[in-house]
C-alpha cells in the first residue's frame, strides 16, 4: 500500500505566516499541496495525522479537504489540537475522522488518536493521559492481533525526534 501522509497542514485559508507559528500563507501552501497531489494516482489513499485548520472551523476545514479530495483518493485523518469543535464535525460528517475508531482499508486497519496532551499553549482539542489511555483500550479491544495496524496520532512519541512543540522539546 502506498500512502501519502500529511500532517499540520494548518489552513489553506490563513494568511501570512506569523514568526509565532500563525496559519500559512495560502499562496504558499496551496502549491505545495498541488504539487503533493500531482503524485496521488500512485497512492492507495491519503492519511492526514492532524492540524488540518489552524484554529478553524466547518469553512476551513472545508477548504483543506476539499482541496485534498481532487486526488479522487480515500482520505482517513485524526483531528490535531488546533482543529476546532467545528472541524471536527465536519471530518465526522464526511466520515474521514478516525479518532477512537478503527476502518478496514486495503488489507489494513487504519486506527486513530487525534488531538494532544496538554501542551504550553491553550488549544481546543486536547486530552489527559487517562482519555487517551480509555481510547487505546477501547481500540486494543476492537482490533485482533492478527490485523495488520496503521496508527494515525496527532501527538507524537514522546522521547523521539518528533517530540517538539514551539522549537522545543516536551
Amino acid at each position: 500500500m502506498r500512502i501519502l501522509g500529511l500532517t499540520d497542514i494548518h489552513g489553506v485559508l490563513g494568511s501570512s505566516a506569523s514568526p509565532g507559528g500563525g496559519p500559512p500563507d495560502r499562496a504558499v501552501l496551496e502549491p505545495r499541496l498541488q504539487s503533493l497531489l500531482s503524485t496521488a494516482d500512485t497512492v492507495d489513499c491519503i492519511l492526514i495525522s492532524g492540524d488540518i485548520t489552524h484554529f478553524g472551523g466547518r469553512r476551513e476545514a472545508a477548504a483543506a479537504l476539499d482541496l485534498l479530495r481532487t486526488a479522487g483518493k480515500p482520505v482517513f485523518l485524526v483531528p490535531g489540537n488546533c482543529d476546532t469543535q467545528g472541524a471536527v464535525e465536519y471530518f465526522d460528517d464526511l466520515g474521514v475522522n478516525l479518532h477512537g475508531s478503527a476502518v478496514r482499508y486495503g488489507g489494513f486497519t487504519f486506527a486513530g488518536a487525534g488531538g494532544a496532551l496538554p501542551g504550553p499553549m491553550s488549544t481546543p482539542t486536547v486530552y489527559s493521559e487517562e482519555q487517551f489511555a480509555a481510547l487505546f483500550d477501547a481500540l486494543s479491544e476492537r482490533i485482533g492481533p492478527e490485523e495488520e495496524l496503521i496508527l494515525v496520532s496527532h501527538q507524537p512519541p514522546r522521547g523521539t525526534k518528533l517530540d517538539r512543540a514551539l522549537g522545543v522539546r516536551h
